[in-house]
């Protein structure tokens, strides 16, 4: 294992050296790591190129196997850890902005107290990069909306309001609730959440076809341009909380809900840190707002 877990670390780096440095060892063992590897395989892997140190062509069909076989010894390992009543090791999560700010927190936190070992990194995104990111194994699990994806598992996790944003001075400011058609002629700006769109789902429901003038991945850039007056959003209430932004949070009719849910591709083959977070993300989500 430790030849495949060096030729890693130099695509890592793409630097034989730094590989090295990494693992606590010469540049020539690891040279003579990934020349017995490369006798093994009966291929050659890697090749110098003005970019450093990258894959051949015959080493780009067989790397996602090797990959994978590193992600499963690694989880090997740390499983043989937690028996050991020590969990270490990272969790990488794709997430959206809206729980990266008002989840993470308050979960990582509670986690930490029992496992202070285990590191955290975040990948944030939409819908679709979630996905891609879950099936690709470039993250451990993400949160997602249940609709917007495929063959992956998930499991719902909490259901949350949406409500319509707006200028402070809109001609709608003064009202309790908004219709969808109160607003579908407005200058809209649709959070980009991928393939799939609750928002448009809704206003296609009612028939009817937002004006979207923006298309933006951030909620956070989207409250700044409504509260120019550039436009108005329907955006998660969770985000909302604490803003300080001068809009108008208004209820819809009929009322628009984001469920989230917790994606994967396999429990079994998940490190035991991920599987841990997952129990206790499941524990505690009734607490979150």
């Amino acid at each position: 294992m430790k030849r495949y877990i060096a030729l890693q670390r130099v695509l890592s780096y793409s630097s034989f050296t730094k590989a090295a440095r990494s693992l606590g060892c010469t540049q020539s063992s690891i040279s003579q790591s990934i020349s017995s590897l490369e006798d093994e395989l009966n291929i050659v892997l890697l090749r110098r190129s003005r970019n450093g140190i990258e894959l051949t062509p015959e080493g780009k069909e067989i790397y996602p196997f090797i990959d994978r076989m590193i992600r499963h010894y690694v989880a090997v390992v740390e499983q043989a850890e937690e028996v050991n009543h020590l969990v270490r090791g990272s969790i990488t999560i794709g997430t959206l902005a809206s729980v990266t700010c008002h989840w993470m927190p308050e979960l990582i936190q509670g986690f930490q107290r029992m496992y202070p070992n285990v590191k955290f990194s975040f990948k944030q995104g939409d819908y679709t990069s979630i996905e891609e990111w879950i099936k690709n194994g470039d993250v451990d699990f993400g949160f997602l909306a249940k609709s917007a994806v495929s063959d992956i598992h998930t499991e719902e996790l909490k259901e949350g309001k949406m409500v319509a944003i707006l200028p402070s001075n809109h001609r709608l400011s003064g009202r309790d609730v908004i219709r969808l058609r109160d607003i579908s002629d407005d200058p809209f700006i649709l959070l980009e959440t991928g393939s799939y769109s609750e928002v448009l789902e809704a206003f296609s429901d009612e028939g009817l076809e937002p004006n979207i003038k923006f298309r933006i991945h951030d909620d956070y850039t989207i409250m700044r341009m409504v509260e120019l007056g550039m436009a108005v959003s329907i955006l998660a209430e969770l985000v909302l909380i604490d803003t300080h932004h001068d809009v108008r949070i208004k209820d819809l009719d009929p009322p628009l809900y984001r469920t989230i849910s917790l994606g994967y591709t396999d429990m079994d083959s998940m490190s035991a840190a991920s599987r841990r977070f997952i129990e206790y993300i499941k524990e505690n989500i009734q607490g979150l707002p």
